[in-house]
C-alpha cells in the first residue's frame, strides 16, 4: 500500500509526545507521554495476540479401531472330572449297591461338565422312581472335592402322595448346575502382570465351590486386568485340563502383534508417504509384542496431526500366527492445497477496524509431512504477511519450524498529524511434541523464540528502534472429568531481552523511567472447562480463566491486554494495556445441530470480567494524576455462531460495558479515542 505524507502544520501536542517518546518509555508526567495504548509496537502486538482465527473445519478428533478378532472361549468339554466315589446326605433307605449301578456308566472314566449333569440327573430319577416321587436332587450344592461328590436330596423318606391328595403336579426339578470345589488358580501366558496383581484380581474366586459360568467369570477377571492396563486385545480362557484336583489353570492370549506381517498401510501414496505412516505407527505395533491399544490410539492421533492426513482408521484382525493380530492402517489424504479468506473487524481504529486476511496452506508437497503456510492481512492503513514452513521429524511426531512475519502501519485518526509510521518484523523459530494422546487426555510440550525488530519514524524522518528477543516453552493439554466436563489448559513461561542499543535516546530515557531495557520474564496460564447442563440437552457452560504474571516492568509488545474479541469483549483492541492481568469469562451455550444444512448454530450470553496492573514498578510520575495502576474492567453480551461442516463459518458478537472504563484516554474514553457503550464483533471465513 501507498503511505501518505501529511504536509500538515505541526504542533507539539502531548500525543505527539507521547509518540516520539514511544510510551511507556517516556520520562515526563503529562499522561499520553505515558500511554502505551498508543505505541506502534504495542499495537502490532495487541493485533497479533487478539487476532481471534476463523473457526475453520477440522478432521474429526477421533480416531477408530476394529477389531475382528476371533474370542478365545472355554469349552465346557475340554474341562474334565472323575467321578471317584458317591457320598449321600441324608438318612436314605438305598441300598449303595442300587446307586453304584445306576453311576456305572460314569464311574472310573474322566467326565466333561455335560457327562457330570447327566450322572446327576440320572440319579435323580432313579430316586423319584424307586419311592421317593418328590426327592430334589440340589445340584447347586453339590459339590466336587478330592474326587467325591457330595449331593444334598431334599423329599426322602416321605410317603407318597395318593392320587386324592394330590391337587396339583409336582413343581418341575431345578436348573441343575455342578459345582467344582477351587483351591487355586494357575495362570499361563501373563507377563503383562504381577502374580500379586493376578493373585488379586482372582482372590474373589479361590477357596470356593465354582460352577462352569463362575469358572469363566474368573478367566474374563484376569483378561479385564491386563485390558484395564491398556491391552485390549488381551483375552484369558480355560484350556482343556482336569479339574477336580482343586486346581484351576488359566491361559492368557495377550494380543501380541504379527512378527511377520503386523502392520499394513493402504491408502497413503500421493499426499503422504506410507513409509512415513509405518514410521510414526512402528512403536505401538512392535512385531511380536502385545498390542497395546492405548498406544495405538495415541500413535494414530499423531498421524492424524501430520499435514497431509485428513483421517486415518485402524483395523485389527488375526494374524498368520495363532493368537496374533494384523494392524492394518486406513489413511484418508488430503488436498495439497487448504486455506480459508476471512474478513473481521477486529483491527485498530487507528489503522483499519475492517480487515481481510487470507490463509494458503501448502501440504506435504513431497509426501514427508512438511507444509508451509502465507498468511495475508490487510486494512486500510496496515498490510502484514506472514510465511512459515515446518517439517516433521522422528517416529513420535515432533515438528520443527520457522516463520518470518512483517506488518507495516500508518497510524491514523486523531495521530495522523504525525505521519507515524511503523515497520515490526518477527523471526520465529518453534517446535513442538505430542506427550500425551488419547480419548479422553492429550498434552503437548513446545518451545518457541521470537526474535522482533520495531521501528518508528515520525513525520517522515525520525525514526526510533528496539529489538525485543523471547524465549519460551509451553507445556498444554486437555482432559475430559468424571462429569463430562472437558478442561484445557495452558502454562508458558517466557524469558527475553530488550535491545534499546540502536536508539540511544530512548534508551537514556528508558533508564529514567520504566528500565525496561535488559534482561525480562513473565509467566502465563490459563484454564477453562466445557461442560454440559444436566437435564437440558444443547446447553453447556463455558468458564476460562486466563493470567500474566511479570518480573518487571515489560516492553509495550509484552504486556498483558484485557480489550479485544478474545478478552473482556466490550473494549477495543489495545484497551487495557499492563505488566500483570487476568480475564475470567463465564459462557452458557446452547448449540443445535441443523443436519439438512451440514452445519451447527450455536447461541450463547457471556459475561466478561479482568483486572489489570499497568507497571509492575511504577516509577515518580509513572501515571497521570487520578490514573489507577491496578483497575478492572467488565462486560456482557450475547452471540451466534453458525458453523459449515466443510464451507466456513459466520460468527457475531454484540458486548456492553458492565460499569465504566476506570482509565480512559483523556477526553475521549477508550483507548481507540471513542466513548462507546460496547463493541460489535463480527468474523466471516469461507475455507477450502
Amino acid at each position: 500500500m501507498t503511505y501518505k505524507n501529511r504536509q500538515e502544520g505541526w504542533r507539539r501536542t502531548p500525543i505527539a509526545c507521547a509518540l516520539l517518546a514511544l510510551a511507556p518509555l517516556a520520562a515526563q508526567a503529562d499522561q499520553a507521554q505515558q500511554d502505551p495504548r498508543r505505541d506502534a509496537g504495542a499495537i502490532a502486538e495487541s493485533l497479533r495476540r487478539a487476532d481471534a482465527q476463523p473457526a475453520l473445519p477440522r478432521p474429526a478428533a477421533k480416531t477408530v479401531i476394529r477389531a475382528s478378532q476371533p474370542r478365545a472361549q472355554t469349552a465346557p468339554q475340554g474341562l474334565r472330572l472323575s467321578l471317584g466315589g458317591l457320598r449321600l446326605e441324608g438318612d436314605v433307605d438305598i441300598k449303595p449297591e442300587a446307586l453304584d449301578k445306576v453311576l456305572a456308566p460314569w464311574a472310573g472314566r474322566e467326565l466333561s461338565f455335560s457327562e457330570y449333569e447327566e450322572a446327576v440327573h440320572a440319579l435323580a430319577a432313579f430316586l423319584r422312581d424307586n419311592g421317593h416321587p418328590q426327592a430334589e436332587v440340589r445340584i447347586s450344592r453339590a459339590q466336587v472335592r478330592d474326587q467325591q461328590i457330595a449331593i444334598a436330596i431334599q423329599g426322602l423318606n416321605q410317603p407318597a402322595p395318593t392320587q386324592l391328595a394330590q391337587a396339583e403336579p409336582p413343581a418341575p426339578p431345578p436348573q441343575l448346575e455342578p459345582r467344582v470345589f477351587i483351591k487355586r488358580f494357575k495362570v499361563e501366558g501373563a507377563t503383562l502382570a504381577s502374580a500379586a496383581e493376578l493373585e488379586s484380581s482372582l482372590a474373589p474366586f479361590s477357596e470356593r465351590s465354582l460352577s462352569l459360568k463362575e469358572l469363566d467369570l474368573a478367566a474374563n477377571a484376569v483378561a479385564t486386568l491386563l485390558q484395564d492396563k491398556g491391552y485390549g486385545l488381551a483375552q484369558a480362557y480355560l484350556p482343556p485340563q482336569r479339574i477336580d484336583g482343586g486346581e484351576v489353570t488359566i491361559a492368557v492370549q495377550q494380543g501380541q502383534v504379527d512378527a511377520e506381517q503386523g502392520l499394513r498401510v493402504t491408502g497413503a501414496g500421493e499426499r503422504i508417504k506410507p513409509e512415513l505412516v509405518e514410521r510414526l505407527l512402528a512403536g505401538a505395533v512392535p512385531a511380536g509384542q502385545p498390542l497395546h491399544t492405548g498406544d495405538l490410539d495415541a500413535a494414530l492421533r499423531v498421524v492424524g496431526e501430520t499435514p497431509g492426513v485428513k483421517n486415518v482408521r485402524a483395523t485389527l484382525a488375526a494374524g498368520a500366527q495363532p493368537g496374533s493380530t494384523r494392524v492394518t492402517a486406513e489413511v484418508e489424504e488430503t488436498r495439497l492445497l487448504s486455506g480459508a479468506f476471512w474478513v473481521d473487524n477486529h483491527g485498530s481504529r487507528y489503522i483499519g477496524e475492517q480487515r481481510q486476511s487470507a490463509l494458503l496452506q501448502l501440504n506435504s508437497p513431497s509426501g514427508h509431512g512438511e507444509q508451509y503456510s502465507l498468511n495475508l492481512s490487510r486494512s486500510r492503513d496496515m498490510d502484514s504477511f506472514k510465511l512459515a514452513g515446518q517439517a516433521q521429524l522422528g517416529e513420535r511426531g515432533l515438528k520443527l519450524g520457522a516463520a518470518w512475519s512483517e506488518m507495516r502501519m500508518d497510524l491514523g485518526a486523531e495521530v495522523a498529524a504525525l505521519d507515524l509510521n511503523s515497520r515490526s518484523s518477527v523471526f520465529s523459530l518453534y517446535g513442538s511434541l505430542p506427550l500425551q494422546r488419547g480419548a479422553r487426555r492429550n498434552s503437548t510440550l513446545s518451545a518457541n523464540l521470537d526474535v522482533k525488530a520495531l521501528a518508528n519514524s515520525f513525520f517522515g524522518s525520525a525514526e526510533q528502534k528496539r529489538r525485543v528477543t523471547v524465549a519460551s516453552v509451553t507445556g498444554q493439554g486437555d482432559w475430559l472429568d468424571r462429569f463430562g466436563g472437558q478442561i484445557a489448559w495452558a502454562l508458558t513461561g517466557s524469558a527475553g531481552h530488550v535491545d534499546l542499543g540502536a536508539s540511544p535516546e530512548l534508551e537514556a530515557m528508558d533508564r529514567l523511567t520504566a528500565k525496561t531495557a535488559g534482561g525480562f520474564g513473565k509467566l502465563n496460564a490459563s484454564i477453562s472447562r466445557l461442560a454440559p447442563v444436566p437435564g437440558l440437552p444443547g446447553l453447556a457452560f463455558y468458564g476460562s480463566f486466563s493470567t500474566q504474571l511479570a518480573g518487571q516492568n515489560l516492553d509495550g509488545g509484552e504486556k498483558f491486554q484485557l480489550g479485544g474479541p478474545t478478552g473482556v469483549r466490550a473494549y477495543p483492541v489495545g484497551e487495557g494495556l499492563g505488566d500483570e492481568g487476568w480475564i475470567a469469562t463465564g459462557e452458557l451455550r446452547w448449540t443445535q445441530a441443523l443436519a439438512p444444512l451440514e452445519s451447527q448454530l450455536q447461541l450463547f450470553a457471556f459475561y466478561d470480567v479482568g483486572a489489570l496492573r499497568q507497571y509492575k514498578s511504577p516509577w515518580n510520575q509513572a501515571l497521570p494524576p487520578g490514573s489507577p495502576n491496578r483497575y478492572h474492567l467488565q462486560g456482557m453480551g450475547i452471540g451466534a455462531q453458525l458453523a459449515h461442516q466443510r464451507l466456513g463459518s459466520v460468527k457475531l458478537v454484540m458486548a456492553t460495558k458492565a460499569g465504566v472504563n476506570p482509565n480512559p484516554v483523556a477526553g475521549s474514553g477508550d483507548s481507540d479515542g471513542q466513548a462507546r457503550g460496547g463493541r460489535i464483533w463480527v468474523i466471516g471465513n469461507i475455507a477450502f
